[in-house]
């Protein structure tokens, strides 16, 4: 887990720059579609997650996560789904700190583009919510830790229940992932070698 979640910091820290490069050049009619477009998602937020029936949001969250798992291991049989529910119902709905964080970096994010705020600033606001989730309340990012722990053992008592099939198949679709995060740091270090030119 912590390895995985390492890697998507990284992805999503190389792309910060040239998002933040893109927002440094928006103009005022860009920042206000920008931002209707932030309160139409905020309004789906609230409908799905915040409003929404409890039962109902535990039974949306179990799916989700069975999706997550079956593109990986293929289909799960009933023993191992309840293996993974238990999992996922072992995790307190976030939806409400999270909802409150969004808003809040949202409202920054709004100010500091307005005001013509430079792009390596506006990347390190990025970096600092994205990344290292400045700005979470501490319960909630103690929350966040102990839910990675539980995710990591739920994730092992899944693998223990796994065929010997579905471990073949997860472990291929690791191997292509990994060939594939290979194949865009080699990239990237060409380009670098390139630029340095």
């Amino acid at each position: 887990i912590e390895t995985t979640r390492a890697l998507m910091d990284e992805t999503i820290r190389r792309s910060l720059p040239a998002l933040a490069d893109t927002m440094d050049s928006l103009g005022p009619e860009q920042i206000e579609r920008f931002e209707a477009r932030l309160e139409e998602r905020n309004v789906d937020y609230t409908r799905d997650y915040i409003e929404a029936d409890p039962a109902e949001r535990a039974s949306a969250r179990r799916e989700m996560a069975r999706k997550a798992v079956e593109r990986w291991s293929g289909r799960l049989d009933s023993d191992q789904r309840a293996t993974l529910d238990r999992m996922v119902d072992s995790i307190p709905d976030g939806s409400r700190p999270w909802n409150a964080f969004s808003l809040d970096w949202q409202r920054q994010l709004l100010a500091a583009l307005r005001a013509g705020t430079d792009a390596r600033t506006l990347e390190g606001l990025l970096v600092g919510w994205w990344v290292e989730g400045k700005g979470f309340d501490p319960a909630y990012a103690a929350q966040l830790a102990a839910n990675r722990q539980r995710i990591a053992e739920g994730l092992a008592d899944l693998l223990v229940a796994l065929r010997p099939e579905q471990r073949a198949r997860a472990a291929g679709r690791l191997r292509t992932l990994a060939d594939d995060l290979h194949e865009v740091r080699a990239g990237e270090e060409q380009l670098a070698a390139h630029s340095a030119r």
